[in-house]
């Protein structure tokens, strides 16, 4: 008997890690250019995750990972930060997600090059 609802436990978890996800249809930013960090290995894309927001004081920290895992933050102050978080907050995201609209100021400001693919999730 026991024996029976052992088997029956491993089928299950076997069925549920078969039927389970394995990738995420994110956002992520594909870049013009791949940017080689250690060779022979190159990042072709960027998504975000994670993103921070300080009021007092006024601080944003956006954390993006690339395409082999790799780790790049951006952190900005003072009246830039400022703007960011009042813009995030009047912004209406219907159309386009925060995580898009974050990419896309990232490089509208010059510090990746690219463009936005991908769906939200």
């Amino acid at each position: 008997m026991h024996r029976r609802r052992f088997l029956g436990l491993i089928l299950s978890g076997l069925l549920f890690v078969t039927l389970a996800p394995t990738t995420f249809a994110v956002e992520q930013l594909d870049l013009t250019t791949p940017e080689t960090f250690s060779a022979p290995t190159s990042i072709t894309s960027w998504r975000i995750d994670e993103l921070y927001l300080f009021k007092s004081p006024a601080k944003v920290v956006i954390g993006l990972i690339g395409t082999n895992g790799e780790k790049r933050t951006y952190t900005f102050t003072g009246s830039l930060a400022t703007a960011y978080i009042n813009a995030l907050n009047k912004r209406n995201a219907t159309t386009t997600s925060n995580e898009k609209w974050t990419l896309d100021q990232l490089v509208t400001r010059g510090y990746l090059l690219g463009t936005v693919s991908g769906t939200p999730d």
